[in-house]
């Protein structure tokens, strides 16, 4: 996405300044979105997600912290190749409710079994409406 940005900021006729700042920015942005969702080298980077016996789900960041109290949104995607897990927490701010969390998890990843269990639990859980 950000090779596709920078092309067209690079066809359209902008003047230099305006084309470097855009460029510089979609760049900051892409790179940021490596490192914390793809290396996972942030302390706030998410890595494990849980579903308890009270049918809520958890989610563990790299430095310990347990997200819990958690909803689901409506743009979650479930697929048998990748599952994209959108939520936020419950009672939060409308500020923090502008920065969506995601969670991606690619089949390949992680045990079969729990991943069918997971999909089916995102598709006909409790919390879906």
């Amino acid at each position: 996405m950000s090779v596709m940005s920078s092309w067209i900021v690079y066809v359209v006729n902008l003047s230099l300044s305006i084309q470097c700042f855009s460029l510089l920015l979609i760049w900051i942005a892409a790179i940021y979105a490596i490192i914390k969702d793809g290396l996972l080298l942030f302390p706030w980077s998410l890595a494990k997600l849980h579903v308890n016996a009270k049918n809520q789900l958890n989610v563990i960041r790299k430095d310990g912290q347990v997200l819990s109290d958690l909803s689901l949104k409506d743009e979650s995607v479930v697929t048998p190749l990748l599952t994209i897990v959108h939520f936020r927490p419950k009672n939060t701010t409308w500020a923090k409710r502008l920065f969506n969390q995601r969670f991606l998890i690619l089949a390949d990843s992680v045990d079969a079994e729990a991943f069918r269990q997971l999909r089916v639990w995102l598709l006909w859980g409790e919390n879906r409406k």
